[in-house]
């Protein structure tokens, strides 16, 4: 006997005690909704060269990866004024930081 297929057949028995026939195919609805997964990738996919060119940049873990880097070079740069900070040194270190990142987000 595979003892994964008992414990199945163990925790199905077990909700045919609790629950009734419509609240047991509830429960398999429910079961067989949290397995479901679209496919999102395939389906959406646009007809027109110019907007698939852009779709498939997008997907990709690598445009993903940016985007998070430039959420985190932001919140960097929203950080680096603390309070109790000379105004000198925020000065300095805020405005340079802001130039390069207007460099960089520019290109």
């Amino acid at each position: 006997m595979n003892f994964s297929t008992e414990s199945k057949n163990e925790k199905s028995i077990k909700y045919k005690i609790v629950l009734s026939e419509n609240q047991m195919k509830w429960v398999d609805i429910q079961k067989m909704i949290i397995k479901a997964k679209p496919d999102f990738e395939s389906s959406n996919v646009p007809k027109s060269k110019f907007r698939k060119f852009f779709h498939q940049v997008v997907i990709t873990n690598k445009f993903e990866i940016l985007i998070m880097g430039c959420i985190i070079l932001n919140m960097v740069q929203m950080a680096i004024i603390y309070d109790g900070a000379s105004d000198l040194y925020s000065y300095v270190s805020y405005h340079s930081l802001i130039h390069s990142h207007n460099l960089i987000y520019r290109f």
